[in-house]
């Protein structure tokens, strides 16, 4: 149920910790950053998706309004620590 994105680790632009490729249904994390990192950087990516997936993201008028929603949720849920990183 619901849209998969696959999860890599190599983002295509270089200065990216992490990407959400809403075309390709990807989400790129960079595999050195620590466990916490990942974490935030995955979670940052994950909300880019469901932003883009619930049509929510094309209610927002520019790129940077949507980079300021996605990191506010982002830290806020980052708070929690339960997500683990995938092996």
């Amino acid at each position: 149920m619901g849209t998969k994105y696959k999860v890599t680790g190599t983002p295509k632009h270089k200065d990216h910790l992490g990407e959400c490729d809403n075309n390709l249904m990807e989400i790129r994390v960079l595999s050195t950053l620590t466990e916490r990192e990942w974490n935030d950087v995955f979670i940052h990516e994950i909300i880019h998706a469901i932003l883009f997936v619930s049509g929510t993201g094309a209610l927002l008028r520019a790129a940077k309004d949507e980079e300021a929603v996605v990191t506010a949720i982002g830290n806020g849920l980052a708070q929690l620590g339960y997500l683990r990183r995938r092996s």
